[in-house]
């Protein structure tokens, strides 16, 4: 595939786009589920509104209600394989009513570790973890022996409901794994989704929204997207870069607005940047000499609409010692917004793919 990058040099400069100091949901104890410090990767948000919430220290899944946060574990998949695996989960997206698919592996962390931290290949894992019932149920999809660091999931609203699509940061690729036959192949795999030097974690986050795959790149410092074949995955044109972060950034899980069409996308290590169609940079929280977010490593939309979550990972280390994730709220509605406006996941009205699609068939021309 043929890159095409649409920023202009002066797009690149970061601006402030109606910052705002998060609020703080919770701050984790480092004594929660006796793992010494809580490593928040990933967030869904249920439709009554909780927050699940996978974590890479112990391979667990917390709901969290914001309305009263007190953390509840729903689901352990620590060493549910054997030999200590799975050690973590990174990935979520939810696939039916109230099922979430999620991916497992384990890490390496420390200063033996280039770059400090790594998936480890063969430990990779699919599941599914069912809370539709009386009792959450969590269900083996499939191992990836040949996978290397799963990442993001998405599902494909619009599409095959039986698929999902799953960021892998070692091998610069997107797996499709089929949730019910447990079916698996790499579907796209592109330098652009590689790692790098400086970064064990290449293609990271990942939202399927209309024809288009949106992707953030840690490594590379990159948002863009792909169109893909909404039945199988698969490429269907060009990457396109919408907007490269400093050097100093690295973008990690995001979501996409859907009333206004930008990205807002979690930037380790302090920031949350959010992305409208121009492709410029606009920090809206944290940054600078802010220490309020520690280590953000994704966000998600509230049913509002209108609220953001944003969760950080914390820090394993430092002068103070360990210090456990968080979770942050930040209301991105100026009052314009109709916020019982309900969200659309279909190509015409959604207003992010829309503007996707327009400036793809311009730059790809």
């Amino acid at each position: 595939m043929r890159y095409t990058s649409i920023v202009s040099a002066a797009a690149l400069a970061a601006t402030t786009f109606a910052q705002a100091t998060p609020s703080l949901v919770y701050q984790f104890e480092n004594a929660f589920s006796g793992v010494g410090y809580v490593n928040i990767e990933n967030i869904a948000v249920r439709d009554n509104g909780k927050l699940l919430l996978n974590t890479v220290t112990g391979a667990i899944m917390v709901e969290l209600d914001p309305k009263n946060p007190e953390p509840v574990i729903v689901a352990n998949l620590t060493n549910a394989i054997g030999n200590g695996q799975p050690g973590s989960l990174t990935g979520i997206a939810e696939t039916c009513d109230d099922v979430y698919t999620v991916a497992a592996g384990n890490f390496a962390f420390g200063p033996q570790v280039p770059n400090g931290v790594a998936g480890i290949p063969g430990s990779n894992s699919v599941w599914n973890v069912d809370l539709s019932g009386k009792e959450p149920k969590n269900i083996l999809v499939t191992a990836i022996p040949e996978a290397d660091t799963l990442n993001g999931v998405t599902a494909i609203p619009g599409g095959n409901k039986d698929l999902v699509l799953i960021a892998d940061s070692g091998l610069g690729a997107v797996w499709a794994v089929n949730t019910k036959t447990g079916k698996y192949e790499i579907v796209i795999q592109n330098d652009l989704f590689l790692p790098g030097n400086t970064s064990n974690f290449g293609i990271n986050g990942v939202q399927v929204q209309g024809p288009y795959l949106y992707f953030t790149n840690s490594a590379q410092h990159t948002f863009g997207a792909v169109p893909i074949d909404k039945n199988t995955g698969k490429a269907t044109g060009e990457i396109t870069v919408f907007a490269t972060f400093p050097e100093d950034l690295g973008p990690d899980g995001f979501d996409l607005k859907q009333k206004q069409g930008g990205a807002y996308i979690a930037a380790q290590p302090d920031s949350v940047y959010m992305v409208p169609r121009d492709g410029s940079l606009n920090l809206v929280a944290g940054g600078a000499d802010d220490e309020t977010l520690l280590g953000p490593t994704s966000t998600a939309f509230g049913k509002d609409g209108c609220t953001l979550y944003i969760v950080t990972g914390g820090e394993g280390g430092g002068p103070n010692g360990p210090q456990s994730g968080q979770v942050f709220s930040l209301d991105t509605c100026d009052g314009s917004e109709d916020a019982s406006e309900e969200d659309n996941d279909s190509e015409d009205s959604s207003q992010w793919g829309k503007w996707a699609k327009s400036r793809a068939m311009k730059w790809h021309a």
